[in-house]
C-alpha cells in the first residue's frame, strides 16, 4: 500500500493509496509542479491528522488545493502493475489538463 503525504500552511495530510495510484500521482504531480502550478486533489478520504486537523468524517470527502511549492511526498513499491500505473497517468494527465484537477475514487 502506498502513502501520499502533503504539508503546507501547518497542516499535513495522509492518506493510504494503492501502489500505482501513488506512484502516478509522483509522476503526474511532479511534472505539475515542475511548471509552477498547483492542483486541486478531489476525493481524499480519512487518513491520518495532525496539528490538530479534523479527520474527515464517514462518508464525507476533502478537496484539497495543493500549491506548487506545497511538500508533498509519495511512498509506494518499485514494481507495481504497469498497466493500471500507464492507465492512472493518463487519466490524471487528461484531468489537469482539463480543469487542474485529480479525482481520487
Amino acid at each position: 500500500m502506498g502513502r501520499i503525504v502533503i504539508m503546507q500552511h501547518g497542516a499535513t495530510y495522509q492518506m493510504g493509496l494503492p501502489d500505482a495510484v501513488a506512484k502516478a500521482m509522483n509522476t503526474v504531480v511532479v511534472e505539475h509542479f515542475a511548471q509552477g502550478r498547483g492542483l486541486a486533489i478531489e476525493g481524499l478520504r480519512g487518513g491520518g491528522a495532525e496539528n490538530d486537523q479534523a479527520l474527515v468524517p464517514d462518508g464525507h470527502t476533502l478537496t484539497l488545493w495543493v500549491g506548487p511549492h506545497a511538500n508533498v511526498s509519495f511512498t509506494h513499491q518499485d514494481q507495481v502493475d504497469e498497466e493500471q500505473y500507464s492507465t492512472m497517468v493518463a487519466r490524471m494527465s487528461e484531468s489537469l489538463q482539463k480543469n487542474n484537477r485529480i479525482h481520487l475514487r
